[in-house]
């Protein structure tokens, strides 16, 4: 499939629907089943710990894409602390901040 025209000129910009699809799938696997899709050198050499991560981490992903405003805000004051270019920089999330994609992208999966 051919990306769009205007995908093709951003091509940074997230699949959104390709990402929702991707957590949908998360969630329903175990640790065992993602460390077995993911490239082998992601595990450093030690399957047993990068599956133990995984396990660790699994709940921390969104089901369905969707995240509260309170938590862009939360992430957004942690890339503050850490990243100079966002700690420099002017953001405000009532105008940056939506879940339209995400909803349209549910919709359709």
């Amino acid at each position: 499939m051919q990306p769009s025209a205007w995908r093709r000129h951003l091509p940074n910009v997230p699949d959104i629907n390709a990402f929702v699809r991707g957590l949908k799938w998360v969630k329903g696997h175990n640790a065992e089943e993602i460390a077995k899709m993911m490239p082998e050198e992601y595990a450093l050499g030690d399957k047993a710990v990068f599956v133990q991560a995984i396990a660790a981490n699994h709940d921390a992903y969104s089901p369905d894409g969707r995240f509260t405003k309170e938590a862009a805000e939360t992430a957004y004051k942690v890339l503050k602390a850490f990243d100079t270019s966002v700690a420099g920089a002017k953001i405000d999330l009532d105008k940056t901040y939506t879940d339209t994609f995400v909803a349209k992208a549910n919709a359709g999966n």
